[in-house]
């Protein structure tokens, strides 16, 4: 493998092997993806695909991913880390943890996203991590769908989970499982969304060990140890491409407050992206925990500088510095309300970060896309005498921004989701929610104007 620079990467795995690990790893996260869309009860997640399948490593790098939502994927190596430190190695084969709390050993991004950690093992030994996060339908707290703008603090917008285990050694804990269940309003459909995580994580375990069993141990170590490899000298390669200097940009916040200030300092094949100047925390319920900041500073690179890499894991993080102040709007800490960071802040996160690259690279950075809108629809179905409550994602079909050379695309979705949030089918979403959709269509001149033009959204309206 020869980059541009003539510097060579070399495999210790034989090339045909790496060749067909890499295919296998990455076809087992997107199997488990596929596996949640066939079995969950929930639009969300069988046509908005709001989650991401991920298989880490024991030292906490993404080793594989399935790229549904790209804002997400970051932060499961979070939650497997917060899952280590709590249990320790109080951990064994067949048990299955949940995390949702971003306060709590910094485990996650939003309650309404809910990650579960499930150790693989391969001969009575752990080898992996699997990683599955998935909005859910509804979180507790003072709002259904658990974007709360009047909640005072994490509390009212949703129930905290730190990390807990819901299978001992292949045993449901019923009581812990009640608990969670209890409190929320749909836990019925809610039990067999989060059954779905779980039984795609079951196949995921049984695709690994079929490659363990093939290639044994030490085969397997090496190709993960080259991938990851692989993938840091792919995005120091790309980096080197960046001319070096130091970047800055600001974007602020409503009213022009608490704005969030980027600073990026490019040194040969080094990239820092310093955040720390950034304006504090906020009343409004957009302020971004830590591994929310993260991924999404992530998300930035490999959509621009980083964006020709093939396998995206966690060696490409490697050559990345990312550097913040708690207390501040991108590092966010308890007890401030943050239910909206993955939508909003995370949004601004990106484009400050693509503003500061626009002036070392401008062909190689997107133009700010059209922001998330939408709303969580709720109630009592009389057809069925059961609580319902989704929110609503074709209210969000904004633009996407014009690239170098070529337009947007139309209706693609928020910034954060980069054209993988799939819109539900009207006449689905109908016959599962007492919901009737009078009108989608184009937003006229919704599209910003140029030489290479941003798309037009849609705009819709919808009756009881």
């Amino acid at each position: 493998m020869t980059p541009t620079n003539g510097k060579t990467f070399q495999l210790t795995t034989d090339p045909a092997d790496f060749s067909v690990l890499v295919s296998a790893m990455f076809t087992v996260a997107r199997e488990m993806g596929k596996n949640m869309e066939r079995t969950a009860r929930a639009p969300i997640y069988f046509s908005a695909h709001d989650f991401v399948t991920t298989v880490v490593t024991l030292d906490f790098e993404l080793l594989a991913l399935a790229e549904y939502i790209p804002v997400l994927i970051g932060t499961t190596p979070f939650s497997v880390r917060s899952v280590k430190q709590y249990f320790g190695d109080d951990i064994n084969e067949g048990d299955v943890f949940l995390v949702n709390d971003p306060y709590t050993l910094d485990a996650g991004n939003q309650l309404a996203d809910w990650c579960i950690v499930y150790p693989v093992f391969w001969n009575g030994k752990q080898v992996l991590w699997i990683a599955n996060k998935a909005h859910q339908q509804d979180t507790g707290g003072g709002v259904p769908g658990g974007y709360n703008p009047g909640a005072l603090d994490i509390y009212g917008e949703g129930l905290r989970i730190p990390p807990v285990r819901i299978f001992s050694s292949g045993v449901e804990n019923h009581d812990v499982l009640n608990l969670i269940m209890t409190n929320v309003r749909i836990p019925d459909a809610q039990r067999g969304d989060l059954l779905s995580m779980i039984g795609a994580a079951r196949v995921g375990e049984r695709r690994i060990r079929v490659l363990y069993d093939s290639y044994g141990e030490a085969a397997m170590g090496a190709f993960m140890t080259d991938l990851l490899n692989y993938g840091e000298h792919m995005m120091r390669e790309e980096i080197r491409k960046v001319p070096d200097g130091v970047y800055r940009s600001e974007i602020t916040g409503r009213d022009g407050s608490s704005p969030i200030v980027c600073e990026l300092t490019v040194s040969d094949d080094e990239l820092t992206v310093d955040l720390s100047k950034s304006g504090p925390m906020v009343r409004e319920y957009v302020n971004s925990p830590i591994a929310n900041t993260f991924s999404s500073v992530y998300m930035a690179l490999l959509t621009s500088v980083g964006k020709r890499i093939t396998y995206r894991c966690g060696g490409c993080y490697r050559p990345i510095a990312i550097v913040t102040t708690p207390g501040t709007i991108t590092h966010a800490v308890s007890p401030l309300t943050h239910g909206n960071c993955t939508n909003f802040i995370a949004k601004q996160i990106i484009e400050a970060v693509w503003d500061a690259l626009a002036q070392a690279v401008p062909e190689e950075v997107p133009a700010g896309w059209g922001s998330i809108n939408y709303w969580v629809f709720s109630g009592l179905d009389l057809r069925r005498m059961e609580g319902y409550g989704s929110p609503d994602f074709l209210a969000c079909a904004s633009g996407a921004g014009a690239i170098w050379g070529t337009d947007g695309w139309p209706t693609n979705g928020p910034t954060i989701c980069s054209g993988t949030l799939y819109y539900p089918e009207l006449e689905v979403v109908e016959s599962i929610y007492p919901i009737v959709w009078e009108r989608w269509e184009w937003a006229t001149d919704s599209g910003a104007p140029g030489k290479w033009r941003g798309r037009r959204g849609s705009s819709q309206c919808l009756g009881g």
